[in-house]
């Protein structure tokens, strides 16, 4: 399914890698090569490009288009910044998501959503986020809606005033606001 996707890669598991990806998630051994086994099936050459990978998103928000959000998540995966997932990125993901707590899995969404990786989230990926995130659940708001959203968050989020949303204010701003916490990470399961 996904080879014509993927670009040749070693496939086999890095013994010394996966026992650090279990260490940092707390995944084991035998769930990681599970893992990679599920990971080969869609993706037999060890690369997820991120055209299956928004076709696999895709599969799950069928009343939407997640493509917008899907580059957005993909560059945050993506940390080598080759333009494909490995497996070891996929994992370290799938670890977060399923054994990261609360400020782990606000982090990742973070990363996500500071897709410029500057260390800080700006108006303008503040706008591109919302946007993405209604399109993705099939609805549409008007860029005066979308604006006005923005500006709520942004008075919400950025608690220094400076017109940018650091990753502190972005956890702490979460987690003491459950709206804020449903609308930006509602694939992590808090």
């Amino acid at each position: 399914m996904g080879s014509k996707h993927c670009k040749q890669f070693p496939i086999e598991p890095d013994e010394s890698r996966l026992k650090e990806i279990s260490i940092r998630t707390g995944l084991s051994k035998e769930q990681l090569f599970l893992m990679h086994q599920e990971f080969l099936k869609d993706c037999p050459s060890g690369r997820l490009s991120q055209r299956m990978f928004t076709k696999l998103y895709n599969d799950f928000y069928t009343n939407g288009n997640a493509k917008k959000f899907c580059k957005i998540c993909f560059m945050a995966y993506d940390k080598d910044k080759n333009g494909y997932i490995d497996f070891y990125e996929y994992a370290n993901v799938m670890g977060t998501l399923m054994n990261g707590d609360i400020r782990d899995k606000l982090k990742l969404a973070f990363d996500i959503y500071d897709y410029n990786s500057d260390g800080h989230i700006e108006k303008k990926e503040a706008q591109k986020i919302v946007k993405s995130i209604f399109e993705m659940y099939g609805e549409s708001l008007p860029t005066k809606s979308i604006d006005m959203e923005v500006e709520r968050l942004m008075k919400k989020f950025d608690s220094d005033n400076n017109g940018l949303i650091t990753e502190k204010e972005f956890i702490e701003g979460c987690l003491k606001d459950d709206e804020l916490k449903r609308m930006f990470v509602p694939m992590f399961n808090t």
